[in-house]
């Protein structure tokens, strides 16, 4: 059952994406998607290679955390680890964390060659 819904959850997440990218080359960059670009080989010169934190308040910063836990408990095979993420995904359906949890938990479903759970089959 979690399984299933985890699957559901990640094919919502990945069918928004693909529904946003194809609003984004519809519309022209806005100005700040502009200066954002501009700014980015400063980023990486920098060293800031990886996408910018989306911890914006106390709760985002501890729910990034425990996502980072769970997920390399699961990366490491922690017992028990799945269910806690799965969990987790659960809980933060209506936010970008629940999204990288589903995420993870389909990367991880896919990685063993099981991608009939991970759709939920």
């Amino acid at each position: 059952m979690s399984r299933s819904l985890v699957a559901l959850i990640l094919i919502a997440v990945l069918s928004l994406g693909r529904v946003r990218r194809h609003c984004a080359i519809v519309q022209a960059p806005s100005q700040s998607e502009k200066a954002q670009v501009a700014a980015l080989p400063d980023r990486l010169q920098a060293g800031h290679v990886g996408a910018p934190s989306r911890a914006d308040t106390p709760e985002d910063e501890a729910a990034q955390k425990e996502l980072s836990d769970l997920a390399r408990a699961l990366h490491n095979s922690t017992p028990g680890a799945y269910d806690r993420l799965s969990a987790f995904a659960v809980k933060n359906t209506t936010n970008v964390w629940g999204a990288r949890a589903a995420l993870a938990l389909g990367y991880e479903e896919y990685s063993k060659n099981r991608t009939a759970q991970g759709l939920g089959g």
